[in-house]
């Protein structure tokens, strides 16, 4: 049986997304892959999150998969490994391409899996140097308890702070949600003693 054929005939024999993110798992490491498609992965999922137009492309049906991924390239960048990329477009020619962001967790977890550690991703307006992220590191595996693996992620829109995904947790001390939560408090305040009733006026 053909690489291609087993990776069809694993995608489907379990749960969809889990199916597919095992199909990859197999082929990343037939060629000794793991760490690139499991970055080139990252990058998909931060374009899922923050790509309006990823997302536009990766879901519109009058067009077709091969159509679709020409379209997407531009968006991925040079270094998305051939595998990912062959990963998204079977996915969309089999009409799942909604189960791409379900598909890299699984994968992320059963790399992580095999590695014992906890996957984190932290994520920064900056990017960490390599002291920072060791020391991240150290910090966040005391607090789980067992090795995690920091992967920094750029989001601007944090305005600063740090915000980190580690398993299912969420950990945010990001300058815009510090902003967000001293809005929310004033305006409280301010309702409070009914002071939004209170105009301003001038003679």
């Amino acid at each position: 049986m053909s690489l291609s054929l087993t990776w069809r005939t694993r995608a489907l024999a379990i749960s969809p997304a889990s199916g597919y993110a095992e199909a990859l798992l197999v082929l990343a490491k037939s060629r000794n892959e793991l760490s690139q498609v499991e970055s080139g992965l990252r990058i998909v999922g931060q374009l899922l999150r923050q790509s309006g137009d990823f997302r536009a492309v990766l879901r519109e049906k009058s067009q077709a998969p091969g159509e679709r991924m020409e379209r997407i390239k531009p968006l991925l960048g040079a270094g998305i490994p051939s595998l990912v990329a062959s990963h998204i477009l079977l996915m969309m020619q089999h009409g799942q391409e909604n189960l791409l962001g379900e598909m890299i967790e699984h994968y992320l977890a059963r790399v992580a899996a095999s590695r014992q550690t906890v996957p984190a991703e932290v994520f920064t307006v900056v990017p960490l140097d390599e002291q920072r992220t060791e020391r991240m590191e150290r910090a966040l595996s005391a607090y789980m308890g067992q090795p995690v693996k920091v992967h920094n992620m750029l989001n601007e829109s944090l305005l600063g702070g740090v915000f980190i995904k580690l398993g299912n947790e969420i950990i945010d001390y990001s300058v815009r949600t510090r902003l967000k939560n001293l809005r929310s408090a004033m305006t409280a305040v301010v309702t409070s003693l009914g002071m939004e009733r209170i105009e301003h006026t001038t003679d």
